[in-house]
């Protein structure tokens, strides 16, 4: 690859990022959100869950969207993905604590009919 390529994909990736942190502040913003769910935003963004998952169709393209997680699984589910992992997802060691806030987060967002 040539440099003015990776410095191309680099830009673009720095890009995406930005406008993701934005959409989710501007999701935040404009609805009542509890402390658990701001913990939550931080532990997605600690993690970089947004490397591999969606929120509203943006971020990565490796797994599934995980805007209306919350409606398809229960929080003992929710968990036992990210705590065991699966053949395509690392095992992550959240406390519990991380996994509510993580779950809150989801339950904060608006529901979208679009995304399953």
């Amino acid at each position: 690859m040539t440099p003015k390529k990776i410095l191309f994909m680099l830009a673009l990736l720095v890009i995406t990022y930005l406008f993701i942190i934005f959409i989710l502040y501007k999701v935040h913003k404009t609805k009542d959100i509890t402390l658990n769910s701001n913990k939550g935003l931080k532990v997605w963004l600690q993690h970089k869950c947004y490397s591999c998952h969606k929120i509203y169709g943006l971020g990565g393209f490796l797994a599934p969207d995980l805007t209306n997680v919350t409606n398809r699984l229960s929080f003992t589910n929710f968990s036992l993905l990210i705590t065991e992992g699966t053949i395509n997802m690392p095992k992550f060691l959240l406390s519990k604590l991380e996994l509510l806030y993580l779950f809150s987060f989801f339950k904060s967002l608006e529901p979208s009919k679009n995304l399953r």
